[in-house]
């Protein structure tokens, strides 16, 4: 078998794979000889048949449908870089420094390691989305945080809070012992709770916000991806289920483009196909029989004919 036929299996999924095996092994020999001719259809000139207007159409569609999962790929990146900052460490090695027994009582009646769950369970009353706590955290710095007076500590925990009220429960005592650098207890503890509630769509809307290169302004196709994809983040659902339903939606979409012809639209694509490098478009949008129906199998002569 030529180097060249056994590099582009490779590339193959292995259920397709398992279709073309499926055929005699010399009808497979036969297709590794000549694997320019993967699908039926690559016959000389057929590109020559091929509509510029139609492809461009088709094309703004899978682009659309490649930068969908992009976005993923970036916001689970995203995501699982802020749940596996734990912050949550830094305060209990603070809080060991700071106390001679880290089970001890404080002066409000608590024990340590209560009244650091309570302190959590306070701020997210307070804080109830990531918006909030970046506020909170971008107050700690304008307010100088730890360069506050100790009278003051109160005040001005408060202000970063956004409280209108001084009158903060007593396990509030934890953010203003600033012994062995303790003023980062406040921002230890905001930073825990930020990765806590980043989920998602506040990944989503942060890429959407730092993306300066947005291209896809005139692709008609985008907006409706995305809005698909967004709801299905907003909603916790699974890749899955939204990859279903943007398969479907392009489907519809690629029925509009070729009149129900879908068989045409594989063709189309294939025409421009190094602009989906993993072939993503086609496996996931294009199902198996109409897949399948088009692979090149060439006739093989049976062996009498072969002997004759």
């Amino acid at each position: 078998l030529e180097e060249k036929g056994l590099a582009f299996l490779e590339r193959l999924p292995a259920r397709y794979l398992q279709l073309i095996l499926e055929q005699k092994s010399s009808a497979l020999t036969a297709m590794l000889a000549a694997p320019s001719n993967f699908f039926a259809f690559e016959v000389s000139g057929w590109r020559k048949t091929v509509d510029d207007t139609k492809r461009e159409q088709l094309f703004k569609l899978v682009k659309a449908y490649l930068r969908i999962l992009s976005l993923d790929r970036k916001m689970r990146y995203m995501i699982n870089v802020a749940k596996e900052k734990t912050f949550h460490g830094h305060v209990i090695n603070l809080l060991k420094l700071q106390y001679d027994d880290i089970n001890q009582t404080l002066l409000c009646g608590v024990a340590l390691p209560d009244a650091l769950n309570q302190l959590y369970a306070e701020l997210s009353l307070r804080l109830e989305n990531v918006d909030a706590v970046q506020n909170a955290s971008n107050s700690l710095k304008v307010e100088k945080w730890h360069l506050t007076a100790e009278k003051a500590r109160p005040h001005v925990a408060a202000k970063i809070l956004g409280s209108e009220t001084e009158n903060l429960p007593g396990v509030f005592d934890l953010l203003y012992n600033f012994r062995c650098n303790g003023f980062m207890i406040f921002y230890y503890v905001l930073r825990e709770l930020h990765s806590r509630l980043f989920e998602g769509d506040d990944a989503l809307e942060k890429l959407k916000s730092e993306d300066d290169n947005f291209e896809f302004g005139n692709n008609p196709y985008y907006e409706e991806l995305y809005e698909t994809y967004s709801k299905s983040v907003a909603r916790k659902k699974s890749k899955t289920i939204w990859n279903a339903q943007l398969k479907k939606n392009c489907r519809q979409c690629l029925h509009e483009i070729f009149g129900g012809d879908l068989r045409e639209a594989l063709k189309y694509y294939w025409s421009r196909r190094s602009e989906d490098s993993g072939h993503n478009f086609l496996w996931n949008v294009f199902s198996e029989s109409e897949i399948s129906s088009q692979l090149y199998t060439p006739q093989i002569s049976s062996r009498s004919e072969v002997q004759s």
